[in-house]
């Protein structure tokens, strides 16, 4: 399993596993790519067995899902704002 860190340019080797050039990355058996932090909460989860995320139909999951999206909200802002930085 390889960590396609978030600040990983797109014109790295593992550009091409991203069809739409979003970050962050999880490469699984050096094969498969599952890209999307709820996607990569949810792998994770499911690899250890349940135990990475609260309970499903808990509120300590929904919460915890929305401390996901917001995180993943704050990237996409700070991404977006250093593509305008450097393209000025």
């Amino acid at each position: 399993m390889t960590f396609v860190p978030s600040r990983t340019k797109l014109t790295t080797p593992h550009s091409h596993l991203v069809p739409h050039g979003k970050i962050p990355c999880l490469l699984v058996d050096e094969a498969v790519p599952i890209y999307g932090s709820e996607n990569i909460c949810a792998y994770l989860d499911s690899i250890s067995g349940g135990k990475a995320l609260p309970p499903p139909g808990t509120l300590a999951r929904f919460e915890a899902l929305t401390t996901e999206a917001l995180a993943s909200g704050i990237m996409d802002a700070e991404i977006g704002r250093g593509t305008r930085l450097n393209s000025s």
